[in-house]
């Protein structure tokens, strides 16, 4: 028997891609798991391997090159430009910067892994425009971008934007962004278990449903076990559910083997499914064909398969096997199965009655789908005044201190002090000012603090004259050496003041005094002789 098995001709084996039942897994999946089964067949020699022409759902990985990560990051820095030429006033160029980022960013959208950058390019596109007096440029474009990544967005005047700028952003937000609706998301990916981030913010693990979605432009990014993160963009329609799956790369005319799988995904075998499978074995050249479905089972999935034999016109079936959506161990378990298929050659096995299901436990809908709700309360962000709409903001910040009053009582050696906080033993007053008691103490009118300097303020002229220095003169001794050298005459600049001795009036009051004295004594040093008499008159 063992040199007759020696020559025994292989068996042709043709290994179809396994159908997701009720659509509870991507197809990709299903294909996935039949080139697992093809692999532990590669390499043994009672098998020939057969095959068709290829009809692949595609993959749900997806290479970002490193010219798409350079190109991320060069966008980041030329953002960090834009706000520079706008914050000295040079709002055309900073304009045209961050509509140069935005057209970067979206070009490698796969490499762009945060919207945050695209989010603020927008931010500073529309305050650019709204510099420039284009508000209703800025109220239809830029703006509704940014509120679409990110609905709950909060401006602050200390991050460079000017309150009249927040105040518009606050309505677009109540006046268009609120009355766009809500559309939802799927996310499947092949294996299942990928992490996801919706305009990075986390959505758990797909397979995903995301609620709460502004319709609009949305950056998904999916983070595939052991491999690198890449990001799909996404058009959400009001009411309407968008799924991001690697079966969107099917090709759009349906094969023989895509029908097929289409078929055995409705759970049912009949004389269909017999006509079908003997169709496929004869373009293969096929003895056997190897076929089979998965479903999900809660936090499970579930894989059938079997095995159909053109020459008895029959289906058999093999092991079931059971496994964790991440599919942790598949090639393992699915090498189990492909060992039995060995042990049964040339023969198939028991045939099974059609009609019958392909898993007779499978149940529409009882995959485990985990949902996150992206929804915003729009109220949060409204002012109870009729037109007026406010972000909230931390009253924390920037708190003034307690004041005293300006002239008021002083508080004498050895009494006791206020601390700064405002609490402890009111100072008592003397006698002489008994009368300044409670709310009669005059304080002087609280001075107005300066207006903050941000882009939005275009003032050139500067707050305070510049002091005029003086430089000290330096003293230069034979060889070379000078006393700046060794020991620098002044530390303080010379402030030269305004004016000086000359300009004051006293200054020659009191010389005209000195002049007219000295005049009046060398006329009585004369003797009273002849000649002018001098006289002085005030």
């Amino acid at each position: 028997m063992a040199p007759f098995a020696a020559f025994a001709q292989a068996t042709k084996v043709l290994v179809l891609p396994y159908a997701p039942l009720y659509d509870s897994i991507p197809r990709a999946t299903g294909e996935q798991i039949g080139k697992t089964f093809e692999n532990g067949l590669k390499g043994k020699s009672a098998i020939e391997l057969r095959t068709l022409p290829s009809e692949s759902a595609g993959s749900s990985a997806k290479a970002v090159s490193d010219a798409q990560r350079a190109a991320v990051a060069e966008a980041k820095a030329e953002l960090d430009r834009g706000k520079s030429l706008l914050e000295r006033r040079r709002v055309k160029p900073a304009l045209d910067a961050f509509e140069a980022v935005i057209q970067k960013l979206r070009d490698n959208a796969i490499a762009l892994e945060n919207t945050s950058t695209l989010e603020e390019a927008y931010l500073r596109k529309a305050a650019a425009l709204f510099l420039m007096g284009r508000e209703d440029e800025a109220a239809k474009g830029p703006i509704p971008e940014a509120l679409v990544l990110n609905p709950a967005l909060r401006l602050d005047e200390s991050d460079g934007y000017g309150r009249p700028f927040i105040e518009l952003v606050d309505k677009v937000r109540q006046e268009e962004i609120a009355g766009r609706g809500w559309g939802e998301l799927r996310v499947d990916t092949t294996p299942p278990g990928a992490l996801v981030w919706v305009d990075g913010r986390e959505a758990l693990t797909s397979p995903v449903r995301v609620l709460g979605l502004v319709p609009g432009t949305h950056y998904v990014t999916i983070k595939l076990p052991s491999q690198d993160a890449y990001t799909e963009v996404v058009q959400i329609r009001k009411d309407e559910l968008v799924r991001i799956s690697p079966d969107e790369n099917a090709p759009a005319a349906e094969g023989p083997v895509t029908k097929f799988v289409t078929h055995l995904s409705q759970n049912r075998m009949d004389d269909s499914t017999l006509a079908q499978l003997g169709e496929l074995a004869r373009k293969a050249g096929a003895d056997v064909v190897v076929f089979g479905a998965a479903f999900a089972e809660g936090a499970e999935m579930v894989i059938v398969s079997m095995l159909y034999s053109p020459s008895e016109n029959a289906i058999s079936r093999l092991q079931r096997i059971t496994l964790d959506r991440e599919m942790l161990g598949a090639t393992i378990e699915i090498n189990k199965v492909s060992s039995e298929f060995l042990e049964r050659l040339p023969s198939i096995g028991e045939p099974i009655s059609l009609p019958a299901p392909v898993a007779a436990e499978a149940r529409p809908g009882a995959e485990k789908i985990n949902e996150v709700d992206m929804t915003v309360d729009y109220a949060a962000f409204k002012d109870d005044r009729p037109g007026r709409t406010v972000t909230p903001v931390d009253t924390t910040r920037h708190r003034a201190g307690p004041r005293r009053p300006v002239g008021g009582p002083r508080v004498p050696i050895g009494a006791p002090v206020q601390p700064p906080s405002g609490g402890g033993a009111r100072p008592e007053l003397s006698d002489a000012d008994a009368g300044l008691q409670g709310d009669e103490i005059a304080r002087a009118p609280e001075a107005k603090p300066a207006p903050a300097e941000d882009f939005l303020d275009f003032r050139v002229e500067p707050t305070e004259p510049e002091p005029v220095v003086q430089e000290t003169p330096t003293y230069t001794f034979s060889g070379g050496v000078s006393i700046e050298d060794e020991m620098p005459i002044a530390e303080e600049p010379q402030v030269r003041k305004k004016g000086g001795l000359l300009s004051q009036w006293w200054f020659w009051t009191g010389a005209a005094i000195v002049v007219g004295g000295a005049v009046s004594a060398g006329l009585a040093m004369s003797g009273g002789g002849d000649g002018v008499t001098g006289q002085v008159k005030w």
